[in-house]
């Protein structure tokens, strides 16, 4: 968990209870977004096959995103959580969850955009490396095909 600025008592007892390693705000500000979000991501990946992410839009300033429901103060820089994104693919993300959005509170559509910023920046780079395998695979189909004397037509 990265980025928490408060909990219910009986969340943070359940937390500790299972040995969640929480990120708080103050450690965010302190360490800065890309140290805590490898350590964290280093931890969720370690001896597993992937992970699931969730992003709870009223953890980021009320600056960078106004629509939420409970507004805080503090929270993370969306700029750099999203830059953080762009700059390290997440390979073994399985899944991401994007909740604590409500619509009706946006100003000029400014977390909406957020929202779509974080989309293109966690899957971007993962279809982008995906989209580049497949063309090697098909350079290297056309380039065997093409030494076996098949005429061959690419789009």
């Amino acid at each position: 968990m990265v980025g928490i600025r408060s909990f219910e008592p009986p969340e943070q007892e359940l937390l500790e209870k299972l040995g969640v390693k929480i990120f708080y705000d103050e450690d965010v500000t302190h360490y800065g977004i890309n140290d805590v979000m490898s350590e964290a991501i280093e931890r969720v990946t370690r001896n597993t096959v992937g992970y699931g992410m969730s992003i709870d839009i009223d953890g980021f300033r009320v600056e960078d995103a106004p629509a939420v429901g409970t507004p805080e103060a503090g929270g993370i820089v969306a700029k750099e959580f999203v830059e953080f994104l762009r700059n390290n693919p997440q390979k073994k993300l399985l899944v991401t969850e994007l909740v604590e959005f409500l619509p009706e509170r946006d100003i000029n559509g400014k977390s909406e955009r957020l929202i779509a910023e974080l989309i293109e920046s966690i899957y971007g780079p993962l279809i982008d490396s995906k989209l580049l395998e497949e063309n090697q695979k098909l350079d290297h189909l056309v380039k065997n095909l093409c030494r076996s004397g098949e005429k061959v037509a690419r789009a």
